[in-house]
């Protein structure tokens, strides 16, 4: 049974993560990518236009009003970029965001179940032992 509770704990735990990435100023996409530590511009860090998750997918989005900047090789993507051979620089804003909603709240119910379900299949077996002797 203990096994069983730290297999669930554990599967469970990895659904809910935050990663960062650069919202484009034109609101609709973020860019995961970063291209390198050594590469920037401007002094911000530079993300590759791949992959990208579509910005209204996302939840528990949080602005860090650092600037970011997005490359790509192709003008048509980015009206009006600088451009710094042989790359167009869109500009951004770094934003941490979570890809799964996982605010605790909707998971206290499910918890307090595991809890009690627990509970209860201890008292019954009459013992509180988690490590029996082999």
């Amino acid at each position: 049974m203990f096994r069983f509770l730290t297999a669930v704990l554990l599967l469970t735990s990895s659904l809910c993560f935050a990663d960062t990435g650069c919202r484009s100023d034109n609101l609709t996409n973020v860019y995961t990518q970063i291209t390198s530590t050594s590469s920037n511009y401007n002094g911000s860090r530079v993300y590759e236009r791949s992959p990208r998750l579509t910005y209204s997918t996302l939840f528990c989005q949080v602005s860090t009003g650092t600037r970011c900047y997005i490359r790509t090789t192709d003008q048509s993507e980015c009206v009006g970029c600088p451009y710094v051979n042989p790359y167009y620089y869109q500009s951004g804003i770094i934003y941490n965001y979570t890809v799964v909603r996982c605010p605790i709240d909707d998971y206290v119910i499910f918890l307090l179940l595991i809890a009690a379900g627990s509970g209860f299949y201890f008292l019954r077996r009459g013992s509180l032992n988690f490590f029996p002797k082999a």
